[in-house]
This record gives structure tokens, C-alpha cells and sequence, in this order.
């Protein structure tokens, strides 16, 4: 259409106020901020410096529409404060609307002027020199229901996104918060495209979560209507749903976080590599082994002979310790260690109990009592752990054990593929060496260290036939580093 002939103004109005018979219709209009297009955030012109508009809107709105056309009136506008209007993609300039109305103080200003039914745009924008704009539903288009209430500062919208990586089936928090706007205003989260690579669930009026199902770039914005009006629109956030494969430690797929059981494990095991695995508690039913647990009665009695040999001859008093050795399951080499351990470090005679036994040696904890003695300090629920269903849920701060090999290590890294399957981990243990002892394999009792090493040096993935979770702690897919 052309503005020449489509706004034609004087005739229109002149008929308007000679037929009172017309249907006068009170709509929402809804006065707003012209928002300046930056990419980082919607800003606002403040409400204090809109010269043309008394207590930041209109004093009254009004639309009268024939069959032809329909007249604009805006009570507390005056002409010289209108540019002009955006009529979908067209703009039309005050001079060409042919404006009427008054400016003047004391009596208070007004506009009014004509548009035809034949616009097409939805809303209609009157915008004002002040840089502040009022939005008007086309009622040749739309009925106005006539709710004053509905009419105000349309928002500026600031988005909160509490990260924008996630990995499939992870997901993010996007919380809007207005400023400006009235409370009935609503707001809706689009993708820019259609998409099933993400999913979009309201929580609340003014925040969604945003789940992920297929690895991509995705663009999203939030809208504020007033009714059926679109007010504003936010920024475009950009957020990514990203693929796990890689390390756990590089990616943050299911890496739990420092206050969690799994993490508060993680540390610990980690702090604990190079160091001794931690003197050895005796315990009958604690799901661990110590050496005490079938050897107790003949190291005892090697111990109590060494007290009680009366005389000097050590090398025959140290043939009765290794013949009282002999009971147990100790080879020569480990008899031979044992006597020699006895008679440098054990200063008193042990009283008749295995606790004695471990400490008077000076004994370190095995595998599986340094995995249990980690998650209790870590707040576990289940020291020994609970074996999960499905071995391909591990997660770093989970623990796994081999029973044919009679090993037990926590898994404080995990390689996984673009499907999440793991195909790798790293592992932190206690008394993994290799001195030649056997009674546990190992490193020698009192050297029981605690090391870090890829599952290939600790017989493989598939000599661990359990995984075990020490919490109930939901196994979350993580936030991408």
C-alpha cells in the first residue's frame, strides 16, 4: 500500500465526530521502551526521562473503527511528540499520518489520526520522538477486550542461564527477570528453529529448563506477550549440547562435584597417591580382609616367643619363631621378613589380640579396608558399597573389585565414548606393588602404598566384575567443563 492513498486522515476524522453512532472500543495499549538492538541484552530508556508521557502513560487509550478504517486517539500525546507509526515492515511518519490534536499546557495534549482496515501488520507501534513506544493490537485483525489493566511498561529482559554446555540428557536452568512490565505479563521460551535436539519445560512463570537430546548449537529467546501482544523480545542465548566422549576429568561427564560423596572420594584417593595406605584396623565383620584375619594365632606366637626366650641364642630363638610362622600360609621368604620385622620393630610383648598384632608390625590397610576406610571419611551410606546393575553406569568415585584377582580399587577417571559407554578408566589403590610378598600379593605389609595407574596395569576392564556405588546419590551426567 502507499501512504499517499492508504492514510488519508482529515475526512475520516471530520465523519468520525459527526457520527457519535460509531462503536467506541477501549483497548489495550501498551506503553514501552524502544529496546536498542545489542547482542549481550535487551537495555531500556527510562521511564524519568519520556518528556512527552505524564506518569509514564497516556491518560487514556481509545480506538473508534468502522467499516472503513479505524481512529487512534491518545489522551496525554501531543502530535509534536509522535514520529510516526510501524505498520508491519512499513513506517509511516507523522507528517504523512496527518496527525491532529493539541500540545498545550494548561488544558492537557491529545493525538488522534486514521489507519484502514485493509493493514495487515498484527500490532501497530506508535513510536515517539522520546525514543519510548506504544503498542496497539489492530483491531481490524483482533477485538480488544478492553482490559485497562493490561496497558504498561513493557519489560526489559535479563536472562540467567545457569550453564550452556550440557551433555545428553543433562539440562539448564533459564530464569528471566523483567524489569519493567506489569504482572500478567507472560513470557515464553522458542528455540530459533524447530528442533527435538532439545527439550523445553516451564517451572515456574519466568523460569524453564532446557534438556538435551541430540548433540548441536541451538539459539534460544525469550518472548513477553501482554494478551495476545508481543511486548519484547530478549537477546538470543546460545547453548550447546555437547558430546561425552573423552575423559571425565577433561569433559565433566557424570564428574560429580567437590561437595558430593563421590567427590569428597575422589579427592581423598587422589591426595592418598605416594603415601602409605594407612595403619590396618582389625574388624570381623567389615567386609575386608587384614593379615591378621587367618595368620593372627602364628604371628602371635612368634611374637610372645620372642619376649619369653630366656637365654641368649637369637639364631635358635629365631628358628622357633619361624617354626611357630609355620601355622600360617607365609612362604619362607615372607617367615624370613616376618622374624626379622619382629625382632627390629616390636618393642613389647603383644597382648592376646590380633589389633595388637597389626599395630606392634605396624601393618598397612589392604585394598578393599583402604577403599571402605576413603568412603567413610566421605560420608558414604555404604562403605562396602553397592553393586550396580548395569557395570557401564560407572562413574569416577565409584569402586570396583575383581574377586578372581581378589583386588579392590576407586575409579577416579573414566574415558567414555560419544554414547557414554565406558572404554577405559584410571584407578587410585592401596598395595598394588610388586615385592614378591603373596600373602596378600603385594607390597610388603608395613609398605602398603597407595598408587595411581590406567585400568590395562590392574589386569584389564574385564577382571572387575562388580561396580559399586557408597551412596544414593543421583549419578548426574554432569555440567561440561
Amino acid at each position: 500500500m502507499t501512504t499517499a492513498a492508504t492514510f488519508r486522515v482529515s475526512s475520516r476524522l471530520s465523519d468520525r465526530r459527526s457520527n457519535p453512532t460509531k462503536t467506541m472500543l477501549s483497548i489495550a495499549v501498551c506503553f514501552v521502551f524502544m529496546l536498542k538492538p545489542v547482542y549481550a541484552q535487551l537495555i531500556a530508556i527510562p521511564g524519568a526521562h519520556s518528556s512527552a508521557v505524564v506518569g509514564q502513560l497516556p491518560a487514556a487509550f481509545e480506538v473508534t473503527h468502522d467499516n472503513e478504517g479505524f481512529v487512534v486517539t491518545l489522551v496525554g500525546i501531543a502530535p509534536r511528540d509522535i514520529s510516526g507509526v510501524h505498520v508491519g515492515d512499513q513506517f509511516v511518519t507523522a507528517e504523512e499520518l496527518g496527525i491532529l490534536g493539541e500540545g498545550d499546557v494548561e488544558i492537557g495534549s491529545w493525538s488522534e489520526f486514521w489507519l484502514p482496515l485493509t493493514v495487515e501488520a498484527e500490532t501497530i507501534i506508535v513510536t515517539l520522538n522520546n525514543g519510548a513506544a506504544l503498542f496497539l493490537p489492530n483491531t481490524a485483525r483482533e477485538a480488544s477486550n478492553g482490559d485497562s489493566q493490561k496497558a504498561g511498561v513493557s519489560p526489559s529482559l535479563f536472562l540467567t542461564v545457569s550453564t550452556s554446555k550440557i551433555f545428553p540428557k543433562g539440562s539448564t536452568t533459564i530464569t528471566v527477570t523483567p524489569i519493567g512490565g506489569n504482572v500478567g505479563d507472560t513470557y515464553v521460551l522458542n528455540p530459533l528453529a524447530s528442533t527435538k535436539g532439545i527439550t523445553i519445560t516451564r517451572t515456574a512463570a519466568r523460569s524453564f529448563t532446557v534438556s538435551g537430546n541430540t548433540t548441536g548449537s541451538y539459539g534460544l529467546q525469550v518472548v513477553a506477550y501482554r494478551g495476545s501482544i508481543k511486548l519484547a523480545q530478549s537477546a538470543i542465548v546460545k547453548m550447546s549440547v555437547i558430546s561425552p566422549a573423552g575423559w571425565s576429568s577433561t569433559t565433566g561427564y557424570k564428574y560429580p562435584s567437590a561437595v558430593t560423596v563421590r567427590g569428597k572420594m575422589l579427592a581423598a584417593a587422589n591426595a592418598a597417591v605416594g603415601k602409605l595406605s594407612g595403619a590396618s584396623i582389625y574388624c570381623t565383620d567389615c567386609g575386608y580382609l587384614t593379615d591378621v584375619s587367618r595368620d593372627g594365632p602364628g604371628l602371635q606366637r612368634a611374637m610372645t616367643t620372642k619376649f619369653s626366650w630366656i637365654g641368649t641364642n637369637t639364631a635358635a630363638r629365631d628358628a622357633q619363631m619361624n617354626r611357630d610362622l609355620s601355622v600360617t600360609s607365609y612362604v619362607t621368604f615372607e617367615k624370613n621378613t616376618l622374624v626379622a620385622r619382629i625382632n627390629e620393630f616390636v618393642s613389647t610383648a603383644p597382648s592376646n589380640a590380633n589389633q595388637a598384632v597389626l599395630s606392634g608390625l605396624g601393618i598397612q590397610a589392604q585394598c578393599a579396608e583402604w577403599v571402605q576406610r576413603v568412603a567413610i571419611n566421605a560420608g558414604a551410606t555404604s562403605a562396602r558399597g553397592i553393586e550396580i546393575a548395569d557395570g557401564k553406569g560407572v562413574a569416577p568415585g565409584m569402586s570396583l573389585r575383581s574377586d578372581a584377582k581378589g583386588q579392590s580399587a576407586l575409579v577416579v577417571d573414566v574415558q567414555y565414548d560419544s554414547g557414554g559407554a565406558p572404554i577405559d578408566y584410571v584407578v587410585v589403590d592401596a598395595n598394588f606393588g610388586n615385592s614378591g610378598w603373596s600373602h596378600p600379593g603385594g607390597d610388603l605389609p608395613w609398605k602398603r602404598l597407595v598408587r595411581r595407574a590406567a585400568i590395562s596395569d590392574h589386569y584389564g576392564i574385564k577382571a572387575y566384575n562388580e561396580v559399586r556405588k557408597h551412596s544414593d546419590e543421583t549419578i548426574s551426567v554432569g555440567i561440561p567443563k
